[in-house]
């Protein structure tokens, strides 16, 4: 089964639809109103998690039983897309939006989940 985590950031005082966000965001597409995020230090953040998992090349990790993911980052956002991974496996990346200010955003259910 696969599921994707989206995380972004919004500047100060905007609110946008977040379905609408991430079909632009997903597309490449640059967004007014949201910030630009430190995506090589959001990487280097993945890639100390999961350190003991195979990097099949530079967005694309292979944890065996455990799963695979496979980044996509713009400067504005990152994704991260999980192939047979558990819960307790992708909730570290809701930990690394987390510590960027990134609330996650969940498309399968159509939840940001930034207490607001």
């Amino acid at each position: 089964m696969s599921y994707d985590l989206d995380f972004w950031r919004y500047k100060a005082g905007v609110n946008l639809d977040h379905q609408k966000v991430y079909e632009q965001l997903s597309d490449g597409q640059r967004v007014e109103g949201l910030e630009d995020l430190p995506i090589h230090a959001v990487v280097r953040r993945v890639n100390e998690l999961f350190t003991d998992w195979e990097k099949l090349d530079d967005v694309t990790f292979d944890g065996g039983e455990r799963g695979s993911f496979q980044l996509f980052t713009t400067p504005q956002f990152f994704r991260v897309d999980c192939y047979g991974m558990a819960g307790d496996e992708m909730n570290k990346f809701v930990d690394v939006g987390n510590e960027f200010g990134c609330p996650l955003y969940d498309p399968q259910v159509g939840q940001r989940f930034d207490g607001g």
